[in-house]
């Protein structure tokens, strides 16, 4: 129903000049769903019925503490609408309310997203490797809930770091979270500590693995057989 406001000061006998005021009903929040992560950048999409007039309403986004989430001033025609607005998820499962300066509430409960932790396993191949040779870091990624459920986390991106946590190679886990990533030795013979670790995916926590320490053994240096006298290729050959 349409609402109106007299004008002061109108005299009996003239024209009144009324002004209809939104009334604002029917609010329904439509999105985001739920669980999602802490922390995560999330739009609350939201429907309306303004049964009153043209007007501008303030939309009001808050969590179950009272705490504004969000806020939107926005032009309102008569009729039904639909906005968004943004806001980030908070730490603890929450129930947003949305209301208006004209009337209307809605509510919606957003669980937290309860991630998993995983752990991830490295072994490096051959263990005394020469320098430049090529080596094999492997291992498995499974998840630590429940493990008799999940043969291992499959289809997600594994990086070997180096020492200063740079990437020196990557590979995709199979269907039980194998994942086997060659890669060639420094050319500078040493030791060299390495890492296997995954970034994390959806309900999947990132997980580090233990270092592993590899040394790289020089090359043994080759004597150029021109360098030899006659006497010692003739003993060579003999």
């Amino acid at each position: 129903m349409t609402q109106y406001q007299l004008s002061p000061g109108a005299s009996p006998n003239t024209n009144l000049v009324v002004t209809a005021f939104q009334v604002i009903g029917n609010l329904g929040i439509t999105g985001p769903s739920s669980p999602q992560q802490a922390g995560a950048a999330l739009t609350c999409t939201y429907t309306y019925l303004n049964s009153g007039g043209d007007g501008t309403t303030i939309f009001t986004l808050k969590d179950q503490l009272g705490a504004t989430l969000a806020t939107q001033t926005l032009t309102t025609p008569a009729g039904s609408g639909s906005s968004s607005m943004n806001f980030t998820m908070p730490v603890q499962d929450t129930t947003l309310t949305l209301t208006s300066n004209y009337g209307g509430s809605a509510t919606r409960l957003i669980k937290v997203l309860k991630l998993v932790n995983t752990t991830i396993t490295l072994t490096l191949t051959p263990t005394s490797p020469k320098v430049n040779d090529p080596v094999t870091a492997s291992g498995v990624l499974s998840r630590n809930d429940n493990p008799a459920n999940y043969s291992g986390v499959s289809g997600v991106t594994v990086q070997l770091l180096d020492s200063n946590n740079a990437v020196v190679a990557s590979a995709t886990t199979n269907s039980t979270g194998v994942y086997s990533i060659p890669f060639t030795a420094p050319a500078t013979a040493g030791t060299y500590v390495y890492h296997a670790y995954f970034a994390g995916s959806g309900i999947l926590a990132s997980a580090l693995s233990r270092s592993r320490a590899i040394n790289f053994g020089a090359l043994s240096p080759l004597v150029p057989i021109l360098a030899l006298s006659a006497a010692t290729i003739y003993a060579i050959f003999a």
